[in-house]
């Protein structure tokens, strides 16, 4: 509502639920004052409108067939699928308003993320808005009729936030596989190895075989290792995989929790470095799909994080045994599990 100049949105699901038409009309409003130009994953969007959210919506309501369609519908909005033919998806969630600030982590747009599950998103203002601009600049191009030849064309011009006097140090990380970037993984690898007091972290998705390694040998050496995992996930099969990776966990001495419903936040503290983003624990995030995690080692902003985030959760949770760890499927789901 306080655009002036732009309005960009790049989200994994724009859903045909009613909240989502919702926030397509405001978009579709405010293009007759601002441009706004969204950009939305082809495949994630497309399996999301077939999946019915657990509330129902307004009565009467209809979901509409095409969103992408939607969105231009009489309307100036500027929309773009972003197609997947090696089924590779952009998980990315950002949200950039009049290149001064930008909104990012890990909600979609939809009634799943409005009111149904626990989710996470950070408010950034300063520099680092201008390289997330031009992230979503280039993911716009790519999703263009040029594709990846787009990306040979001049950069557009834009305005470069003002430095702030006081402010937070932040990394932008991705997981970009046609760049050759994964620093996620990496960061993440190397913040749970060379962690000494403690590891936090909150993911609804646990299956990448490195990390749990990592977190195993932490919590050996005695580093305080906490794990909280939703208690029934939108998979069955990652729902098993979650379970495998905590019995290795609690073998070692590390605490996992499983949150009351379905926490879709995708956040870890690591002593006194954390990392949020759009990317789970498994192999698609760090090794297959476009993902977007900011990182930070700002001692206030960490404490911060630990008592909005992790100290609620920790007491909302339950502290899973390990017997419960255990099922007569668990090969076969960990090794599916380990594939996505």
């Amino acid at each position: 509502a306080a655009a002036r100049k732009s309005i960009n949105i790049q989200v994994f699901i724009f859903d045909n639920d009613d909240i989502g038409v919702r926030y397509a009309d405001t978009l579709k409003r405010r293009s007759a004052d601002v441009p706004v130009r969204v950009l939305f994953d082809d495949l994630g969007s497309t399996a999301a409108y077939t999946a019915a959210p657990r509330t129902l919506g307004p009565p009467g309501f209809v979901p509409e067939v095409d969103m992408h369609a939607y969105l231009r519908d009489q309307s100036k909005v500027r929309a773009r699928r972003i197609l997947d033919p090696w089924l590779s998806c952009d998980h990315t969630k950002l949200l950039v308003f009049d290149q001064r600030a930008a909104i990012l982590g890990g909600m979609n747009i939809g009634r799943e993320y409005y009111s149904e599950w626990h989710d996470l998103m950070v408010r950034v203002e300063g520099p680092v808005v201008g390289t997330l601009s031009r992230e979503f600049n280039r993911a716009w191009k790519k999703a263009g009729v040029w594709g990846d030849f787009a990306l040979f064309q001049k950069p557009a011009m834009f305005r470069h936030p003002m430095p702030l006097t006081e402010g937070v140090p932040l990394r932008v990380l991705r997981t970009d596989p046609a760049e050759g970037r994964y620093e996620i993984l990496d960061a993440t690898l190397l913040a749970i190895r060379g962690a000494r007091k403690r590891i936090w972290i909150e993911n609804p998705y646990f299956a990448h075989d490195d990390i749990a390694r990592a977190l195993v040998g932490a919590a050996r050496r005695g580093v305080d290792v906490r794990v909280i995992l939703p208690a029934g996930g939108d998979s069955a099969i990652m729902d098993s995989g979650n379970l495998a990776t905590s019995n290795g966990l609690i073998r070692a001495g590390a605490k996992v929790f499983q949150y009351p419903k379905m926490t879709h936040m995708k956040v870890m503290i690591c002593d006194d470095w954390a990392s949020i983003g759009s990317a789970n624990f498994d192999t698609l995030s760090m090794r297959i799909n476009r993902e977007l995690n900011l990182a930070f080692s700002h001692k206030a902003s960490v404490m911060e994080l630990e008592k909005k985030v992790f100290l609620p959760d920790f007491k909302r949770s339950r502290k899973i045994r390990l017997p419960e760890t255990k099922s007569a499927t668990d090969g076969i789901a960990e090794a599916i599990a380990d594939q996505l």
